[in-house]
């Protein structure tokens, strides 16, 4: 989605690269400012944003003046991985096995970017269904375990 916005790679890696760092960043310090614990309300907010920007077409954005662009996916496009940060942040401060939940992050890493040559074959909106499928049995799995 980066690339049809920005086009050049050196610049779609520096967005990437920035928003990441910056949602993690973000994430941990309101977990840590505010005690956040609940893990509803991040995962429905992955949902919602993955849903909107399934439906969400790009063209409009295309003509639009490169800060705008910036602003607009660091605040769509990005938004699920605000989320997810919250999510892993949470999930994170309350770990009884740091190592194994570091490796299942890292395992989901590499899943999630062989998933995304799937969007060669199935279109680039089909990452954010899988995406969504993704985290919902993530989700689930994390409702069972809290009970």
């Amino acid at each position: 989605t980066y690339a049809l916005l920005f086009g050049s790679t050196g610049t779609v890696i520096s967005v990437v690269i920035a928003s990441i760092l910056t949602a993690i960043l973000v994430a941990n310090l309101l977990i840590h400012r505010f005690n956040l614990k609940g893990l509803k309300l991040p995962y429905m907010m992955i949902a919602l944003t993955l849903v909107v920007l399934y439906f969400m077409p790009l063209e409009p954005f295309l003509s639009l003046g490169w800060i705008w662009k910036l602003v607009i996916s660091i605040t769509l496009i990005a938004a699920p991985m605000v989320f997810a940060a919250f999510v892993f942040g949470i999930s994170f401060s309350r770990s009884e096995s740091i190592d194994v939940d570091l490796g299942s992050n890292i395992f989901g890493a590499v899943v999630g970017g062989m998933a995304e040559y799937l969007s060669m074959a199935m279109g680039l909106n089909a990452l954010y269904l899988i995406s969504l499928l993704a985290y919902m049995g993530a989700f689930v799995i994390d409702l069972g375990r809290d009970g």
